[in-house]
């Protein structure tokens, strides 16, 4: 996966196009797509990064340094962020069995 395609994952998963990652990000829609063969300017990748919540290195491909995959990224943003303490453990518990179940 390039940077480019990683960036497309991430933004999508967060609701987000990447007309509205350029406006974000002050990155123009020309430079992202130019990132589909061609390295990034640090800068610029910078930016794509802090508004994705995501570090440059895991845009780069170089691990997950401690980042949530964009499966988890869209689980995590589909919980309210106003949930209690006691509903979040009610999540946690139902992922549980879910992956219990799955054994």
């Amino acid at each position: 996966m390039n940077v480019y395609e990683r960036i497309s994952e991430v933004a999508r998963t967060r609701g987000m196009t990447i007309v509205e990652l350029s406006e974000k990000s002050g990155v123009t829609v020309q430079s992202l797509n130019r990132w589909k063969k061609q390295d990034p300017k640090s800068g610029n990748l910078a930016n794509v990064a802090d508004v994705l919540h995501v570090s440059v290195d895991y845009l780069l491909g170089r691990g997950n340094s401690g980042q949530l995959s964009a499966k988890q990224l869209t689980l995590a943003n589909s919980v309210d962020p106003s949930a209690t303490d006691e509903q979040i453990e009610k999540i946690n518990e139902y992922i549980d069995f879910i992956q219990n179940k799955k054994k």
